[in-house]
């Protein structure tokens, strides 16, 4: 038996270097982690995004354009069952 490092349960482990009872334990970690990491770099995520924009320009286009294909199919539909 372990002690989960997050919320201090007991529970059985499938590894050694198990840490934490569940899943959900784990994923509230590694979110507490993630906002301390932005907390103490402010303007870290905003120049990663605006970077990871500007190296992605054409997946991004390729994402807006099926999602107006999709916009139109649907209202080709809605038109159709209308009549």
């Amino acid at each position: 038996m372990k002690t989960c490092k997050y919320c201090g349960k007991e529970f059985t482990y499938n590894r050694r270097s198990q840490e934490y009872c569940s899943d959900e334990c784990r994923k509230r970690v590694k979110y507490e982690k993630d906002r301390a990491w932005l907390e103490a770099r402010p303007g870290k995520s905003a120049e990663y995004g605006r970077n990871w924009y500007a190296n992605n320009t054409e997946s991004r286009k390729q994402a807006a354009r099926k999602c107006y294909q999709k916009r139109c199919l649907k209202k080709i539909e809605k038109e159709r069952n209308n009549l």
